[in-house]
Parts: structure tokens; sequence; C-alpha cells
């Protein structure tokens, strides 16, 4: 069997997008135990933010797709977790987000 070394930068890629996950994930559940939000910041840059946490999860997904096609392993678990950070921010956070702050403007516009 033959051993491919994944580039440097694919490995670091992978990295990133995973503890990144991990952090915006523990931060989410901190802020939805305390009911707070740490700052406060406009609803422009909420969404921002929060379009920037879904590149990430996008970036753990190519990670994935990357060592499934070279047969490598990786851990399931950072796939669920991503879909579940997915589902709780983006679904149930981001998606409200929008409606409440832009999709009014679109409709006021035409």
């Amino acid at each position: 069997m033959t051993f491919i070394k994944p580039p440097r930068r694919t490995l670091l890629q992978a990295g990133f997008a995973a503890a990144s996950a991990a952090v915006v994930s523990h931060a989410w559940a901190e802020n939805e135990k305390r009911g707070a939000q740490a700052e406060e910041v406009t609803p422009p840059e909420d969404l921002m933010r929060a379009h920037g946490v879904l590149d990430r999860v996008l970036l753990i997904y190519d990670a994935a797709i990357k060592r499934l096609s070279a047969n490598e392993d990786f851990d399931p678990a950072v796939i669920s977790d991503s879909a579940k950070l997915v589902q709780d921010f983006i679904e149930n956070y981001h998606e409200k987000s929008e409606e409440d702050f832009l999709f009014p403007r679109f409709r006021k516009a035409h």
C-alpha cells in the first residue's frame, strides 16, 4: 500500500476548519447558557459573522471530501458536529435574522 502525504496546506486548512467549528460551537453554547450575547453588534455585522461561520463549516466539509477521496482516516464526529452547528446556528438563528432584518427591506424595495 502506498501512502500519499497530503500537502501541508490541506492539513492546516482541515485543522483550522475543525478548530474553528469547535470554538464557534463552544461559544454559541456558552451564550445560550448565559442567555446573552458577549457584545452588542449591528444586524449587518451579525449576518456577516454568521456567513463567516458558514464558510468555515464548508471548509470542514471540503477537507472531509478530500480525506474520503484519498482513503484517509478522519473522525466522523467532525461531520456530525458541523451538521449540528449548521442546524443550530445557521438554520435556527441566522435565517431568522435574515427574515427579520433583510427581507422587509427587500419587500419594501420591491
